[in-house]
């Protein structure tokens, strides 16, 4: 078999859409539901500075990945609401729970992701 690993990924693109993946997983672990707008108007996580097209297509891969799942709004069954799955809370929990010398918050993808996983109590 061919070794495939990191054929067609780019190591910018990856460290992106780990970074709004993380801020995403933490912010639906604070705010249990979310719309599309709700993510770009929260500018604590950083995730309104990625264009609306490319956070729906991260949220699309998000779906499909089974972090997340979105279901209508009971307002307008055409605006999608999205929300943890079990796995999307697992990861959560894990990034709360690590120990703060943990390697994993050397990396910028990390970097602060604890921090955003608190409540705002």
């Amino acid at each position: 078999m061919r070794e495939r690993r990191g054929k067609h990924v780019t190591a910018s693109k990856q460290n992106n859409d780990d970074f709004y993946r993380i801020r995403i997983i933490m912010f639906l672990f604070s705010h249990p539901e979310a719309t599309l707008p709700k993510f770009r108007e929260n500018g604590e996580y950083g995730i309104g500075t990625k264009g609306r097209g490319p956070l729906r297509r991260l949220l699309d891969t998000m779906v499909g990945d089974e972090w997340i799942r979105t279901f209508p709004s009971p307002h307008q069954e055409t605006i999608p609401v999205y929300a943890l799955t079990k796995k999307g809370e697992e990861i959560a929990n894990m990034i709360r729970t690590a120990n703060d010398k943990n390697p994993l918050f050397d990396l910028n993808a990390f970097r602060n992701a604890k921090l955003l996983g608190m409540s705002n109590d």
